[in-house]
């Protein structure tokens, strides 16, 4: 979850999980009867050997990409919102030690089971049958990723934000080129990489809003 937003008022907080936990069950278990077929791994789930020290390279990797992205977001702020109304906030400013642990727990966890062990794993199989693995791949991290990022509307969208295109152009380079890159990993490594990728970017966007605030 990298744009990150306060929940709308007076909707109890058990409601706003709801639709995550649904979601969560339903991809997976698509996840379970899919990613092993598909030739994806995991330590944790498959019981696959990994090398971990591959896995802390990405996480470092991730944590330096982290603060760049931050920092350009942010230089480049005037040019995606208006700023006099400072909403949405830049990743920089939205460094939170709140934002950090949902970017950290949710983002890294949840959302990686979602898009990457449930969603991207069930469509690569299912396009395995007619193209080759790595096509299948590369579509269903593509589709993975832009739905990840499409993902980030409708909070937007309720919290009354103007979705200007320089706005959408933001929030697709960002978010979907970043799911790309965690899909990839989940291709070429395994699960426990991209999440690690997208934890450690959190991270990174923490580390430097807190050195620059």
């Amino acid at each position: 979850m990298l744009v990150l937003l306060d929940p709308p008022e007076n909707i109890p907080r058990i409601l706003l999980a709801v639709n995550p936990t649904i979601l969560l069950l339903l991809l997976g278990g698509v996840g379970a009867m899919t990613a092993q077929k598909a030739g994806l791994r995991s330590a944790l789930i498959l019981k696959d050997s990994i090398d971990w020290r591959r896995v802390g390279r990405v996480a470092v990797v991730a944590l330096t990409l982290g603060m760049i992205v931050a920092f350009a977001d942010h230089v480049l702020r005037r040019s995606w919102r208006e700023e006099d109304l400072w909403i949405p906030k830049t990743l920089i400013e939205a460094a939170t030690a709140k934002n950090l642990g949902l970017g950290v727990t949710y983002g890294a966890i949840t959302e990686e089971l979602l898009m990457r062990w449930g969603l991207m794993s069930g469509i690569m199989l299912w396009l395995m049958k007619y193209v080759s693995r790595a096509n299948a791949a590369v579509i269903a991290l593509s589709f993975a990723a832009l739905l990840f990022a499409a993902g980030h509307l409708p909070a937007l969208v309720a919290s009354g934000i103007e979705l200007t295109p320089a706005l959408l152009i933001r929030i697709f380079v960002i978010n979907a080129g970043l799911g790309a890159w965690f899909g990839w990993l989940y291709f070429r490594e395994n699960l426990e990489a991209a999440m690690a990728a997208h934890g450690g970017f959190h991270i990174g966007a923490f580390v430097i809003g807190w050195l620059w605030l």
